[in-house]
């Protein structure tokens, strides 16, 4: 699919009956040297790397990168957040801010510096690293959403999902132009992790 974190692609893949085969790695194939060769349809990073191609999916590859770091930061001491300059004023529905109410412990540790600030309102000082000012009101409702339908059973699996979300939201999207200083960044970070070639959800 497109939303592949990774494929690989050697040159003699195309001398086989001219059709292209694009295998997933089974091991960690990217420690040593590698070569940006730019990015493709401002969503690709495409990468050399010994007698490969490899193509990055740049918002898989962030997502997952993100998603591991806010995992382990979420099983320590909970996730850092950054502050905003100016709050963001969220207007919740009776359910959603009884919702928050009852996690609002939860929201702290997910990165969130929130507290109510008047009938079915809530005031965001902070979010979760690297979520921007204006993804922070519609991902804080996204988690409501998630939290509800999780009906307080928030056990170790079930916080993954709204990590997936935070992750998400805060990765670099597809159709967005990033300088080849960027790209060497995320796929050098991309290259150190263990066997993992995929996103969260698995792509």
């Amino acid at each position: 699919s497109g939303d592949d974190g990774a494929s690989a692609v050697s040159p003699e893949d195309n001398n086989k009956g001219g059709s292209q085969t694009v295998s997933e790695p089974s091991e960690n194939v990217f420690d040593g040297g590698f070569r940006v060769i730019g990015q493709l349809f401002d969503t690709y990073i495409l990468i050399e790397k010994d007698d490969r191609l490899l193509i990055i999916d740049q918002h898989a590859a962030h997502e997952r990168l993100n998603y591991e770091s806010l995992k382990a930061e979420l099983e320590e001491n909970g996730i850092s957040s950054q502050m905003f300059i100016e709050p963001v004023i969220v207007n919740l529905s009776g359910e959603e801010f009884a919702v928050f109410s009852e996690n609002s412990e939860l929201f702290y540790r997910l990165g969130f510096d929130a507290e109510v600030y008047g009938i079915n309102t809530v005031i965001i000082r902070s979010a979760p690293g690297e979520v921007s000012w204006s993804e922070t009101e519609p991902l804080f409702t996204e988690l409501l959403t998630q939290a509800a339908d999780m009906k307080q059973e928030l056990i170790a699996e079930e916080k993954q999902r709204l990590i997936y979300t935070i992750a998400c939201k805060a990765s670099i999207k597809a159709n967005m132009r990033i300088d080849e200083a960027e790209m060497h960044d995320l796929a050098a970070r991309v290259f150190a992790l263990e066997n993992i070639n995929t996103c969260p959800h698995g792509r």
